[in-house]
């Protein structure tokens, strides 16, 4: 779909992540079902959420939280 990002989650660790998310910024990311579930999110952007800023906001509160959940960026 042109208006959902699937990520792979680093180590199985998106259910922390996500609720990072959900709890520190607020963001609604999506998990996935089945053999994906705990190793994939995905991320909307359509709509009210496919601005620059809204994009942005979220890649820096994905950057935030990868940190949190213990994986560091090179940058």
């Amino acid at each position: 779909s042109h208006g959902v990002t699937s990520v792979v989650a680093p180590s199985g660790k998106a259910s922390e992540l996500l609720a990072y998310l959900r709890e520190q910024h607020g963001l609604l990311l999506a998990g996935s079902l089945g053999e994906l579930k705990g190793k994939v999110f995905r991320i909307g952007h359509m709509g009210p959420t496919a601005t620059q800023e809204a994009i942005d906001d979220v890649l820096c509160a994905l950057s935030s939280g990868l940190r949190e959940v213990g994986l560091d960026l090179q940058r």
